[in-house]
């Protein structure tokens, strides 16, 4: 079948979908679009049977939102409340079982407060977090340091994905940067990416010790800082795919 896509032209291709939803009842998701052109071109191929499917489209363009008129009106996220961000960032940083130290309980809602109820922001800062000493002085001195370097607006989840890159040990650094040699949102082999790794010599060499095994440890620090994303999972364990969360730094 892929082969036989392969080989049509762009209005063979619009056609043979229209033929295959035809009086079919469908769901189709458009995610992360940031030109209306597409959904232009692609629309015809969307047969309408009044029979309750459905299209939707994500995007960080509102002017994008806007312009999808196609049976209703664009549906804004708001940011999470107060009592969701801290429940999102203890989750993020102590899971599914703990629950914040009491002592700590304070420090955390202050420090959950300062992401403006943004996902992306409490998740990396839930990611140093769990890399930090769990100890009143260490997170009042990190919820200091919130103050100058996270700001409101639309920049918040920049800032703070800055913010985690400047926690980071200077061999991870590297590491992540090199990221930006992949397209944007491309999954990325993870055996490939660790051996480029250590060919580029981010690996630090230990004796009696695989390199392979010590790129594996910086991949899954930085997912754990939640700078990397898993694509897939291998079945036997490990990751197989894995892209970054793409920032300007």
């Amino acid at each position: 079948m892929d082969e036989e896509l392969k080989n049509l032209n762009e209005h063979e291709f619009l056609d043979k979908l229209y033929k295959k939803l035809k009086r079919k009842r469908y769901l189709v998701i458009f995610d992360d679009v940031w030109d209306i052109k597409v959904w232009n071109e692609l629309r015809i191929s969307f047969p309408d049977d009044k029979n309750q499917s459905r299209i939707i489209f994500t995007s960080r363009s509102s002017n994008v939102a806007s312009q999808v008129q196609y049976g209703g009106e664009p549906h804004y996220l708001h940011p999470l409340s107060e009592k969701q961000s801290f429940e999102l960032l203890q989750k993020k940083v102590f899971g599914e079982e703990e629950e914040c130290p009491q002592a700590l309980h304070g420090l955390g809602m202050e420090i959950a407060e300062k992401c403006w109820g943004l996902p992306l922001a409490l998740v990396v800062v839930a990611g140093v977090l769990a890399t930090i000493e769990h100890d009143i002085l260490v997170w009042k001195k990190f919820a200091e340091s919130l103050t100058s370097t996270m700001v409101s607006g639309t920049d918040q989840w920049k800032k703070s994905l800055e913010l985690s890159y400047e926690h980071l040990p200077y061999h991870l650094k590297a590491c992540l940067l090199y990221f930006a040699a992949f397209r944007e949102d491309e999954k990325i082999g993870a055996k490939s990416l660790m051996r480029l790794w250590i060919a580029e010599g981010f690996v630090e060499i230990i004796e009696g010790k695989r390199s392979e095994d010590t790129a594996e440890e910086y991949l899954m620090d930085l997912i754990g800082r939640n700078l990397v994303m898993v694509g897939k999972n291998r079945s036997i364990g490990g990751v197989k795919t894995c892209y970054d969360s793409r920032f300007d730094i």
